[in-house]
């Protein structure tokens, strides 16, 4: 099984993550695309599901 990796970032006071990608070069590039965004803090990659984040469209 190959690794996973997921991008993890807070917005407007709540934590997010996306993914997960199944490569670091399609994780990164996500990263570099969402951390752009205006009010986006504390983005980094992680390479497990962090349940307690939101993930987007979860109804938040």
């Amino acid at each position: 099984m190959s690794q996973q990796h997921y991008v993890n970032y807070t917005i407007n006071g709540k934590d997010f993550q996306v993914g997960p990608y199944s490569s670091q070069p399609e994780a990164d590039l996500h990263y570099r695309d969402i951390r752009g965004y205006v009010g986006v803090t504390n983005c980094w990659i992680g390479n497990s599901r962090d349940q307690n984040r939101l993930r987007p469209g979860d109804g938040q």
